[in-house]
Parts: structure tokens; C-alpha cells; sequence
């Protein structure tokens, strides 16, 4: 099982060895970006539900 582990390791870290050091930096910035996508679309609702310091947000 730790040989497999090994291996995977050894093959995740040969994969991003042969990556130019712009393709990370856009690969990471566009995992970022979903993430945090990610986590404004599950509280979107909680924070902008009608409430009464916002009145502008009620519904007509």
C-alpha cells in the first residue's frame, strides 16, 4: 500500500516537474477561482435573503 502511495507521489510530482511555470500559476489562479466561485454560490442565499437591514433587497 505505501508503495502505491510512493508511486502516486512520484508520478503527481513528474507531471508538474515538465510544467512551464506559467501553465501552474494559470492552472493554480483557475482553482482558485473555482473555489472560490464554489463558496459564494453555497452562501448566496444566507447573505442576501431579505432582511431588515438591507430593505432594498426585499421582494416587491
Amino acid at each position: 500500500m505505501a508503495s502505491e502511495a510512493s508511486r502516486l507521489y512520484t508520478l503527481q510530482n513528474n507531471l508538474l516537474d515538465g510544467m512551464p511555470m506559467s501553465s501552474k500559476l494559470i492552472a493554480g489562479l483557475s482553482v482558485l477561482f473555482l473555489f472560490l466561485s464554489f463558496l459564494i454560490w453555497l452562501t448566496w442565499d444566507r447573505y442576501t435573503s431579505s432582511s431588515p437591514s438591507r430593505p432594498f433587497m426585499t421582494p416587491p
